[in-house]
This record gives C-alpha cells, sequence and structure tokens, in this order.
C-alpha cells in the first residue's frame, strides 16, 4: 500500500527486478527516450553489526542503513535446556556469555543508538563457553521438538523484538548459527553425537522456516559460511526463506598447511571471496537479496624465533602499528602496502589485500609482524565485486575495528537509503523524490514494499497529494466509503474530479486491487483533468488480447498507446495488454512521477 494505516500485508514479497522491470515497459514504456531510471550513490545497501566496543564508531553507524544488535543468544540453562536469552550474565554452567553479547542493561549509550534511523535487527548466536560446544548447542537447538523449539527458542525470540528493556521495535532478527557441518564430516556428527543428529542440513532448514512463520511482518536476516568449507547449509532453501542472505566469505583464509615462511595466510584473498560468492550463488542464494560481508579486521602474524603466531587485529591496530603507537618502526615493506598477488609453489593467487612488512623496536627486542588487511584499494574492488554481481549490498563486522579510511572508502557516494528495501531497485529514485515530496509513504518508517500491490483507495490517495484536487461540491454515496475510513476525502476528491468512478452507483470497492486497464483509465482522466493535450488522431495499437479489454477502458487504453503512454507485451506475432494484471505499489509511483511530468 501507499499509506501507512493497513500493515497486514504478507511478509517477504519476492523481488523479481528483471521480470517487474519487463511488465513496465509494458505497461508504461518507462524506457522510453528522456526517461531517467539511472540510481545514486553505489546503490547498495550498507549494513553494519553493532556490539561491545562498536561506540567509538556510532558516527558511522548513522550512515548505515541498518544494523544489528548483539543482544541474543542461544544458550544452555542450569536445567540444561536450550533457550534463548538476551542476558550478558550466565545462564547456566557452560555459559561464558562472551563480551559482545552486551544487552541494554550494560549499554551506557543507549539512547544514542535508538537514535540512529538505520533499521535495527536482533543478532542471534549459539554460544557458551566453549567453541566446540557451540556446535553442540547447535545440535541440540536442531534436535528440538516443534513445541520445544517454539516454547523455548522461537517464541521469546519474536516476543522480545517487539518487547525488550530497551525499548527498541526491531526490524527483525538476524541469525548467526556457525560451524553446521564445519570440521565435521555428517559420519562423524553421528559418531560422535548419536543417529538421532544425520539431516543437519534439512533440519537448520526446518528451523529456520518455523522461525519465519512466527516472525509475522518482521524481517530474518541469516548468517552463511561459504559452501566450500561448511557444506550444513542448503543454500537454495534459505535463499527463498530469509528476506537478507549475509555471505560471511571474510571466513576465508589462504593457508598451506605445513609451509614455511614465506607462506603466510591472508585473511579474505580475493580470489577466494570471489569464488565464495560464485559458489553461493550457483547454489541458490539470489542475488538481490544476498550480501557480501567485510571484515574490518586483518591478520597479524609475528614471528618468535623461527615460527609464526597468528592473531586478529583490527584495522585501527594496523594503523596503530604503523604509525609507530605501538612501539618504534624499523621498517615498512612494501612502499605501496597492497599485495596484488602471491607467488607459491609454482602458482600465482590473486591477492589483492593490503599488506605490510613491519619490523619494530620493542621491549623485548627486534619483533618481526607482517600484517594481511583491508585497506582502500581491496575494498573498492570487494565493492566492485558485489556490484558487478547485482547484490544487495555490503555487511560489516564490525563496528569499532575499523578506521578512517576504510570507511571514507565505503561510504563514498553512498546516500543512505530512505527505505531500506529499496536498494538496487529499478525504481528508487522516483520513489524517493515523491516520499520527499509526501505523494507516497511507505508502509513503515524504512520499509516501502515495492513489489506489494495497490487498493484503489491507496491509488485515490496518491492521485489526491499528486494533484492536490478541491472538496467536491457534492459527496457521492458510497456504502463502503465511511467519514471515519482513512481514504474518505481521497475518494471523495478523486471521485469528484471524475477521475476515480465507483463499481457502481453506491459501491467503491476500496480494498479491490487496481488492475492495468484502471491504471491506464486513471491515467487518462488525470491527465484531462490537468488539461494535458493529446493527439487523438494517432493510429490505434492493436492488441492481440483486445477482446479482453473491458468496454469501458478499450478506447482509453488504444489513446494511451498511440499516444506512447503506455506499451505493449511483446508476444508471438503482436502485443498483449493483459488489461487484468495487477500493478505494483513501485510502478504505480512511477505512473504519479509521470502524471506529474506531463504538461
Amino acid at each position: 500500500m501507499l499509506v501507512n494505516q493497513d500493515r497486514s500485508g504478507p511478509k517477504g514479497l519476492k523481488r523479481l527486478i528483471l521480470l517487474l522491470s519487463f511488465c513496465v515497459l509494458a505497461l508504461f514504456g518507462l524506457l522510453t527516450p528522456g526517461v531517467v531510471l539511472a540510481d545514486s550513490g553505489s546503490g547498495l545497501r550498507f549494513h553494519g553489526f553493532y556490539t561491545y566496543g562498536s561506540e567509538s564508531e556510532l558516527g558511522a553507524a548513522s550512515k548505515l542503513d541498518s544494523i544489528a544488535l548483539t543482544w541474543g543468544r542461544i544458550a544452555k540453562d542450569w536445567q540444561g535446556k536450550i533457550v534463548f536469552t538476551s542476558w550478558a550474565e550466565p545462564i547456566g554452567p557452560q555459559d561464558g556469555y562472551p563480551e559482545f553479547s552486551a544487552p541494554p542493561n550494560v549499554i551506557p549509550n543507549l539512547a544514542d543508538i535508538k537514535a540512529l534511523t538505520g533499521e535495527k535487527y536482533l543478532m542471534v548466536g549459539a554460544m557458551d563457553d566453549n567453541n566446540q560446544d557451540s556446535t553442540s548447542i547447535l545440535i541440540e537447538l536442531l534436535n528440538l521438538n516443534d513445541k520445544q523449539l517454539d516454547d523455548q527458542v522461537i517464541g521469546p525470540m519474536v516476543s522480545y523484538l517487539s518487547s525488550n528493556k530497551a525499548g527498541i521495535d526491531f526490524a527483525g532478527v538476524a541469525v548467526d548459527l556457525e560451524g553446521l557441518l564445519n570440521s565435521y564430516t555428517q559420519e562423524a556428527i553421528v559418531k560422535k553425537y548419536g543417529a538421532q543428529n544425520s539431516g543437519l542440513r534439512d533440519k537448520y532448514t526446518h528451523f529456520l522456516r518455523q522461525l519465519d512463520k512466527k516472525l509475522g511482518d518482521k524481517k530474518m536476516m541469516v548468517c552463511l559460511q561459504p559452501s566450500t568449507y561448511f557444506n550444513g547449509y542448503d543454500f537454495a532453501a534459505i535463499g527463498q526463506i530469509a528476506d537478507t542472505a549475509i555471505l560471511m566469505a571474510h571466513d576465508y583464509q589462504h593457508y598451506i598447511w605445513g609451509a614455511a615462511d614465506p607462506d603466510i595466510p591472508a585473511s579474505a584473498p580475493y580470489y577466494l571471496v570471489k569464488d565464495a560468492l560464485q559458489r553461493s550463488l550457483s547454489s541458490g542464494l539470489k542475488p538481490e537479496k544476498t550480501m557480501l560481508a567485510i571484515c574490518l579486521a586483518g591478520v597479524k602474524w609475528t614471528k618468535d624465533g623461527k615460527n609464526w603466531d597468528q592473531s586478529n587485529v583490527s584495522l585501527k591496530n594496523v594503523d596503530n602499528t604503523l604509525s609507530g603507537k605501538n612501539g618504534k618502526v624499523l621498517s615498512v615493506s612494501p612502499p605501496s602496502r597492497y599485495l596484488p598477488t602471491y607467488q607459491w609453489g609454482g602458482r600465482s593467487y590473486d591477492y589483492r589485500v593490503g599488506f605490510a612488512d613491519v619490523w619494530m623496536q620493542t621491549d623485548q627486542g627486534t619483533v618481526n609482524n607482517r600484517f594481511y588487511y583491508e585497506n582502500d584499494q581491496s575494498l573498492k574492488e570487494k565493492l566492485d565485486l558485489a556490484q558487478s554481481n547485482n547484490l544487495l549490498g555490503i555487511s560489516l563486522w564490525r563496528l569499532g575495528l575499523g578506521n578512517q579510511v576504510a570507511w571514507d572508502t565505503l561510504l563514498e557516494g553512498h546516500e543512505q537509503l530512505m527505505f531500506t528495501d529499496l536498494a538496487g531497485h529499478w525504481a528508487r529514485v522516483t520513489i524517493e523524490e515523491l516520499a520527499k515530496a509526501d505523494i507516497v509513504k511507505g508502509v513503515s518508517g524504512r520499509r516501502f514494499n515495492p513489489e506489494g500491490k495497490i487498493t484503489r483507495a491507496e491509488f485515490a490517495a496518491l492521485l489526491n497529494r499528486a494533484l492536490k484536487l478541491p472538496e467536491p461540491a457534492s459527496k457521492p454515496t458510497f456504502t463502503d466509503v465511511r467519514p471515519t475510513d482513512w481514504f474518505y476525502q481521497d475518494v471523495n476528491r478523486t471521485y469528484g474530479a471524475e477521475i476515480i468512478m465507483g463499481k457502481s452507483t453506491t459501491r467503491f470497492a476500496p480494498n479491490d486491487l487496481v488492475t492495468r486497464e484502471e491504471v491506464v483509465c486513471m491515467l487518462m482522466r488525470a491527465l484531462r483533468y490537468k488539461g494535458v493535450d493529446l493527439n487523438e488522431e494517432a493510429a490505434p495499437v492493436k492488441f492481440l488480447d483486445s477482446l479482453s479489454i473491458s468496454d469501458w477502458a478499450l478506447q482509453d487504453v488504444q489513446l494511451a498507446a498511440s499516444n506512447q503512454l503506455v506499451a505493449g507485451i511483446p508476444y508471438k506475432s503482436g502485443v498483449i495488454f493483459k488489461p487484468r494484471g495487477q500493478a505494483t505499489r513501485a510502478e504505480g509511483a512511477v505512473f504519479i512521477k509521470r502524471l506529474n511530468d506531463r504538461e
């Protein structure tokens, strides 16, 4: 819908961008000369994870389209039950509550977080004091029956989205259950955890389906580890279920076992990220629903005698090292601090990562550190990779780890989306222009639902706002339009201007969906109301399905087509019109734009 009064529409409407673009071409002729549909900025949606320590980059968070707050966990309580919890304190004997699980009772800047304009998601992971036990918790979760899932996990989780001590109305949940069939084969899991643990891939898909059913109009993000290393995820099914899939390609590392110096693994080298993305898309993820994850950190290797020790390091820490804040720098190489390729074993690896080989003087003596990390060039190349694959956007792990160079590179040319579900959408520019003029409205503060269908009442509201229609001398007597209805004035004014007619003398049918032939008739009546001259002598367009066009609409449809206001859909040896097809909210917005542009 195009107004805010009714939010009962179904969740997760499909983003069939190519098909809808074709339909819009057919209905409105949008690709004729003079109509510009180009998007501004990168066209990517930007999402970030906000956790303990992220407050240092609150300014960057304000420029993102959405954030996920890491306040939710699935853990084992004192009775041994798998439950959802939002507490930082331990809830069971093995519950180590990672430091980044920080709910509002320990967040000092909650007011600043609530003031962020982007959508807010609740991140939920499966965690306890032992990384291997995290796999155990995930396995136990997936073996709960439907009632246990609902009572212990899904029900409390969904309730928390709308009712929590932070007072945040979450847009949805970001599910981050990792390690499914990681180092384990299916046989190893059955051997260790029992025969009931076969089929975990399908059980995880079932869990997501159950969660999706309970979410209602809330949305679901699902974090996925790349299929090359993790074979426990049904990418095709998750691509259908999830509103957004976050591909955590930053989990990749290049490592050649048993190799000595100088074969040091890098974090997220380009060739592995590209391979992960292509494999995942070919496995069923939908590009228009997929975000490529980038980690604002790197890998530091420190030489201790003959051995190299690995640790993760934030981009800020890399900056501090290179600037001498972490100790006296004796030398840094290479000067460009960028590693395009890596040679080893007779092969060339397409790395494209930041790289610095640093010798430092510390209290313990001379230390050699090697950093592999994201710099401006590697970030630009990953942004290009996302755009070239027509992805929904970029997901960042995590705020608090970045540096100024990274944020400048990531957000250059990015304008925060007015509506978060318009990222990459063909009608984004038009919709945002009309929203700024208060002609179209979202279904919520940050969501437009561009592929939703339009009712007659909603279309009446659009036309009334666009044309600024006056009060009619007399009001219709429709029995299904009452003075208390939000659309009462819109219906009266559009009917008084003879733009929208009733279905009968007493029935307007405000909740009926608008058909293609109705749209064209309203277009023609609105143009006549504005006094726009039309060529009445132009040769009519012959549609193969002209006999299916209603008698009352036939003349207007043919006049609109002959004036190149609408076009037909190619079919066999001619074109068809499909008069009973239903218009979308995005198409309706573009229709109003064309109406406004005609003088």
